[in-house]
C-alpha cells in the first residue's frame, strides 16, 4: 500500500522533532566536511520505522540498502545538508522519495528552520507550502544563461561548478542542502543547479520529482537519464536539474571548459 502524501508529510515533522530533541550534540562520524551527528542518526531511525510498514525497502544515506530494479522502494535522506546543520544555517532538509521500477514518482523535502515544504506526487503537480499558504510550482521561464541564477554549492564548491557558471556567464548563489537549491528551482526562485559530484540517490530522489512536476527537467551532466538502483548508491555522472529551458546550455558547457 502506497501511503498518502500527507502521512509522508506528518513522519517527516516527526523526524524534525527528533532532530530538535539531540540538535547541538557533537558530532559523532565522519569529517568536517561530511560530519555525521546525533541528529543524522534520530532522524534515520523514526523515517525507516516509520516507513518500513509499508513492505517497501528503505535506502538510505545511514543504511547500505540498494534501490530494487522492480518494484517499490523508499529513498532517503534524514537529514540533507549536515555541515549547515551543523554550523546553524538554516540550509538543512529531511527528504522522502519513493521510486517506482527505479523512477520516482513521490517526493517530501521539509526545510524545518525555514518552514518551507515541497511536496509532489507524479502527474499531480509539485506544491510549496510556506507561512500557512499553498501554491502550487511553476518553473522560472528564463532562457538565456546570462538572465539566469544558478545555485552553487556553499560547503562542497568544485572548481568545475565555478567553471561552468563562469564559461555561460551566469549568475551565481549559494545554498546548502541540494534538496532545497532544487526545491528553490522548482518554486521558480532560481533557475538551475550544475554537480559533477557522484551525488547519493538520497540526494536527488525526492527533489528530482519535485522539480520535474513543477516543469522543469533533471539529468546527469552528459544529458543522460538518471539511473537508480547503481551498486554504488550513487549517481555516478553528477547531477543538472534546472527550469528546462537552459538544460541544453548546461548539458553543452562541460566538455568546454578548461581547469
Amino acid at each position: 500500500m502506497i501511503p498518502d502524501i500527507e502521512t509522508i508529510v506528518a513522519l517527516c515533522e516527526e523526524s524534525a522533532q527528533a532532530i530538535a530533541a539531540v540538535r547541538g550534540e557533537a558530532r559523532i562520524g565522519g569529517d568536517e566536511r561530511f560530519p555525521v551527528t546525533p541528529a543524522d542518526k534520530a532522524s534515520s531511525a523514526i523515517l525507516e520505522a516509520g516507513l518500513k510498514k509499508y513492505g517497501f525497502p528503505v535506502i538510505s544515506e545511514e543504511n547500505d540498502t540498494r534501490v530494487p530494479k522492480r518494484g517499490y522502494a523508499w529513498v532517503v535522506d534524514p537529514l540533507d545538508g549536515t555541515s549547515d546543520f551543523v554550523s546553524g544555517d538554516p540550509d538543512w532538509c529531511i527528504m522522502v522519495g519513493l521510486v517506482e521500477d527505479g523512477a520516482p514518482i513521490l517526493g517530501v523535502v521539509y526545510a524545518p528552520d525555514s518552514e518551507m515544504l515541497w511536496t509532489a506526487t507524479k502527474g499531480k503537480g509539485s506544491f510549496l507550502r510556506h507561512a500557512g499558504v499553498t501554491k502550487q510550482l511553476t518553473v522560472s521561464t528564463v532562457a538565456q544563461p546570462k538572465d539566469a541564477t544558478m545555485l552553487m554549492s556553499r560547503n562542497h564548491l568544485s572548481n568545475e561548478m565555478i567553471a561552468v557558471a563562469e564559461r555561460l556567464g551566469i549568475a551565481t548563489r549559494g545554498v546548502g542542502s541540494m534538496g532545497i537549491k532544487v526545491g528553490l528551482i522548482a518554486s521558480g526562485d532560481a533557475d538551475c543547479c550544475w554537480s559533477n559530484a557522484p551525488l547519493g540517490e538520497w540526494d536527488v530522489c525526492a527533489p528530482s520529482i519535485i522539480l520535474t512536476e513543477a516543469g522543469g527537467m533533471t539529468s546527469d551532466i552528459f544529458g543522460k537519464p538518471l539511473v537508480y538502483g547503481d551498486a554504488s548508491r550513487h549517481i555516478q555522472s553528477g547531477y543538472v536539474a534546472s527550469n528546462g529551458h537552459l538544460h541544453r546550455p548546461l548539458i553543452d558547457v562541460y566538455p568546454r571548459i578548461s581547469l
